[in-house]
């Protein structure tokens, strides 16, 4: 029997020490608190200091693009990070979920990566996710008009909308089916309004009021632009749980640090064998959800089907044990736990939203049970 070696080398090690080192220093907890408040929601110096000073935004993409060739674990390693630090950094959207909608579809696209990884664009997907990744009609038609196109309609609830220099758009081309185009953001016609997320993050409801494109826009159709949404779909849900694990590893810290220090009828109340089991159920969870993350990261190159099944799966069980962790830590911290002097609340805030994001824990049963019995 084979064995799986599950060890980090020590590159990947060292790429997690520097990420870590990088978010301690320069966006500690009280930062990003600050920067959440501001009107625009972040600060360009983190994303600037990632391209320019560590040169993290080529660490997934491959050497052919310029980049590191840290692939999938390399994207699992700085989600986790970014998650330990509540990031508000594009991440998710720039890097994870661009490269496959754009990589290799013509010698512009490849292009435009490499701006990203230089820091020169922000590629931000606008597309309706949980429509678009099953395959079904978007909410933005696109109308042939013999030198381009005519783009209608909208899409609601766009992450990091506004730090984007390019949209990638899903739109439906009626009988040719579905059709991706990347376009500068700040084309005629196109009307965004921004709103604060719950857990501090910034989206926008994106409209296209008659926006013309040329034909070079267009970077897939038919059956090619479906599996680069899919593809891009199951990327960002891996990297939403890689996000999740480093958000519980911190509540689980602070929590056994926190029953160490707080002390009732004489003792602290990590000596209580009742809180002992609860965070032991704690560290349990957490290690189900690196586990059920590894493997959502093996499947990533593999058959669509397979891929599917096992993102899905990450997402069902990272978002149940999200919830209990979460809720877990504000039980023991009591009403510490609530306030605004402890981040743990905030952390517990952004999970909830994990919870939701790109297709809620029913949704992503459906697509597991539609996965495990295709033919």
């Amino acid at each position: 029997m084979r064995q799986m070696n599950f060890e980090y080398t020590e590159e990947q090690t060292m790429l997690r020490e520097t990420v870590a080192a990088f978010l301690k220093d320069r966006f500690p907890f009280d930062r990003r608190r600050e920067v959440v408040k501001t009107p625009a929601g972040f600060s360009p110096d983190i994303w600037d200091a990632f391209a320019t000073e560590l040169g993290l935004l080529a660490a997934p993409f491959s050497e052919d693009l310029g980049g590191f060739g840290a692939g999938a674990t390399g994207n699992m390693i700085i989600m986790e990070e970014l998650g330990k630090a509540l990031s508000v950094e594009p991440w998710l959207e720039s890097i994870v979920m661009a490269e496959p909608l754009l990589a290799g579809a013509n010698a512009a696209c490849d292009e435009a990566l490499q701006g990203v990884i230089a820091g020169e664009r922000i590629i931000i997907p606008a597309i309706d996710w949980p429509v678009s990744g099953a395959g079904r009609k978007g909410t933005v038609e696109a109308q042939a008009d013999g030198s381009g196109f005519t783009l209608t309609g909208g899409v609601a609830l766009v992450r990091q909308a506004a730090r984007a220099t390019h949209f990638v758009i899903a739109a439906d081309l009626g009988s040719a089916g579905p059709a991706l185009f990347l376009v500068p953001a700040d084309l005629p016609g196109i009307d965004r309004e921004d709103a604060r997320l719950v857990d501090g993050g910034r989206c926008a409801d994106i409209a296209f009021h008659n926006v013309s494109l040329s034909a070079d826009t267009c970077v897939a159709e038919g059956d090619d632009a479906v599996q680069r949404l899919a593809a891009s779909f199951d990327a960002g849900l891996f990297a939403l749980c890689a996000e999740a694990v480093g958000i519980q590893r911190m509540l689980l810290e602070w929590t056994v640090e926190y029953s160490k220090q707080r002390k009732q009828f004489g003792k602290a109340i990590g000596e209580f064998q009742a809180l002992q089991h609860r965070m032991a159920e704690m560290f349990i969870k957490v290690e189900e959800s690196v586990s059920m993350t590894i493997l959502a990261a093996a499947s990533l190159s593999g058959e669509a089907d397979h891929r599917a099944k096992s993102v899905a799966a990450a997402k069902i069980l990272i978002d149940q044990s999200a919830r209990f962790v979460g809720e877990a830590a504000v039980q023991i911290h009591g009403g510490m736990g609530m306030t605004r002097e402890l981040p743990v609340a905030d952390y517990f805030t952004r999970l909830i939203a994990i919870a939701q994001q790109m297709g809620s824990t029913e949704y992503h049963f459906q697509r597991y049970e539609a996965a495990s019995f295709s033919a």
